[in-house]
């Protein structure tokens, strides 16, 4: 990992991991996402496909959003937000 402080690894099972959407996920973002990748990235949201594209590579199974009211109107399961912009 790469530019930021790895947490503690929580010891659960995966019916406990929480859902996280992300917004801003190229640059730092990209980072902060793979801080969390032990946890069930589910919305990845960013303007910029571009800087995007390495994220969204890397969790495929994850929705894409543009825009973050979006992402949070239609993505109801999300325990947390991850917001790196």
């Amino acid at each position: 990992m790469t530019g930021c402080t790895v947490p503690r690894r929580r010891r659960v099972s995966a019916n406990e991991k929480l859902n996280l959407g992300v917004i801003g996920v190229g640059g730092k973002g990209a980072s902060d996402t793979e801080c969390c990748a032990g946890e069930n990235i589910m919305a990845l949201c960013d303007v910029d496909d571009e800087a995007a594209a390495p994220s969204y590579k890397r969790y495929p199974k994850a929705k894409r959003f543009r825009d973050f009211r979006r992402m949070l109107e239609q993505e109801r399961g999300i325990d947390a937000v991850v917001i790196a912009t």
